[in-house]
């Protein structure tokens, strides 16, 4: 039994040796030509490169002949180890909205499994607008590419002509075995080393959100710019399906809220089009939704005024009244106070509301001017009046409908000034400031509404409103 033991140990030990004998690599046997090379950032410790590549640090230090790990200077060049036949200096780039890893081959020449291995996605979610991917970048840099079309609008071979290429050029620059391989809606592209060279005809579409950045209470303006006209559009963000218009020849815009308790994270966003009954292009891509970390308050309210099923069936007569996104814009830039200056903010959009010591579940789907200069209430910006009444909750309640699925929104009013269907302007005078509803005090709750989501109208007044 013991000599048993005494040979399993042997054994284990001489395989052990055996696999540190073929996985260990010296600086000597490495051919820097064969393995991408890393500049070293500000705040770049070994320790840091080696999680982020999944490499060893040992590894690390012996390939590049390091005496002191703990003083390498900024700007140094090292290798990276275990990705043989990588080459290139790995530059981070930033991702855009409409970027996607089979552009980034393209358009550097990369295999996609290179950058799929370099990066170690494991979803192509991990590729979302504001990230970052690590690119090997050699001496001839980025070739320049053009989108010359998608299948099935054009076949590969039409494509290919339009390209003043043949078939099999085509399909080797897209990184495409046969013609059969080009999925519907991916974009074909041909590239070139000069700038001069370009093709017969070029479709060229470009997707943009902005702010940059998306918060919680964020509206996203969702663009699409393209020459080719689209008669159909369609598009998703999240759980909301979004309405494009056609701002001008050739840019189709649509607004959505980002909702106050939306979970931070990735939402998809999905955009396709149609040129008549074809398809024309279909991206999707995920966005990150940023937390705003709202504040808390606590109310002490009208009981009647927090009754779920009158909230509830308060709620459902309203979302009829603001669930259209009328094809007309009325509204400008930014909108106008809605109040006379100066004005006095009581309560932000956002804040995490508990009525009379409840649960913190409510949220502000708004902001509330206090009384601080008279009792006037004006329209932000141009539109239709969709709804006047007087409601529990809201208490005497007007909207406007500005167009393209934008609304605003006046609780609490003392009087009303307008009818449903009368068109208002901007600046007029349409109500008087009260203390009907939910309130603990005069005061106009003011809000704005993007596809059915309430979003902080900040955003959109002018600077002096706040």
């Amino acid at each position: 039994m013991k000599n048993t033991r005494m040979a399993f140990l042997l054994m284990t030990l001489i395989l052990a040796m055996s696999f540190a004998s073929l996985t260990t690599v010296s600086a000597q046997e490495l051919d820097p030509e064969q393995y991408p090379t890393y500049i070293i950032q500000p705040g770049d410790t070994l320790a840091s490169i080696a999680y982020r590549f999944g490499l060893s640090i040992d590894d690390l230090i012996q390939i590049n002949n390091i005496e002191n790990p703990n003083a390498i200077p900024i700007g140094a060049e090292i290798i990276l180890p275990g990705m043989e036949g990588i080459t290139g200096v790995l530059t981070t780039m930033p991702v855009s909205l409409g970027d996607s890893l089979h552009r980034f081959s393209i358009e550097y020449a990369i295999p996609s499994e290179d950058l799929i291995r370099i990066n170690k996605l494991s979803s192509m979610s991990e590729l979302y607008a504001g990230s970052n991917l690590i690119l090997p970048i050699s001496d001839n840099g980025q070739i320049s590419i053009w989108q010359i079309g998608q299948v099935p609008f054009q076949t590969p071979l039409e494509l290919a002509v339009l390209g003043n290429l043949n078939l099999w050029q085509l399909n080797q620059q897209n990184q495409k075995t046969n013609s059969w391989d080009y999925p519907t809606g991916q974009p074909v592209f041909i590239r070139s080393m000069q700038e001069t060279d370009s093709p017969q005809y070029s479709f060229d579409w470009s997707l943009s959100v902005t702010p940059d950045e998306l918060f919680q209470g964020d509206v996203a303006v969702i663009r699409l710019n393209t020459n080719m006209p689209m008669t159909t559009l369609h598009g998703i963000l999240g759980e909301h399906d979004l309405h494009f218009f056609e701002e001008e020849p050739g840019i189709y815009t649509a607004y959505q809220g980002i909702h106050a308790q939306e979970a931070p994270g990735l939402l998809v966003l999905n955009v396709s089009g149609n040129e008549a009954d074809q398809s024309v292009f279909s991206h999707e891509q995920m966005v990150l939704i940023k937390d705003s970390s709202y504040p808390s308050e606590s109310l002490f309210v009208d009981p009647i005024t927090i009754d779920p099923d009158t909230m509830d069936a308060e709620q459902q007569m309203i979302l009829e009244k603001i669930s259209a996104a009328t094809p007309v814009k009325y509204f400008g830039d930014a909108f106008q106070c809605v109040v006379d200056q100066p004005v006095c903010i009581r309560s932000w959009f956002g804040t995490n509301r508990s009525y009379n010591d409840g649960l913190y579940y409510n949220f502000h789907s708004g902001i509330d001017y206090g009384v601080c200069a008279s009792l006037n209430i004006y329209a932000p910006a141009d539109g239709v009046v969709t709804y006047t009444g007087s409601l529990t909750v809201r208490g005497n309640t007007t909207y406007i409908d500005h167009g393209w699925g934008v609304y605003s929104g006046f609780f609490h009013q003392d009087q009303i000034l307008v009818e449903e269907g009368e068109s208002v302007t901007a600046g007029q005078l349409i109500g008087q400031i009260g203390a009907s509803g939910r309130v603990t005090g005069a005061h106009l709750h003011y809000e704005i509404i993007a596809n059915g989501v309430h979003i902080n109208p900040l955003q959109w007044l002018d600077g002096n409103c706040r």
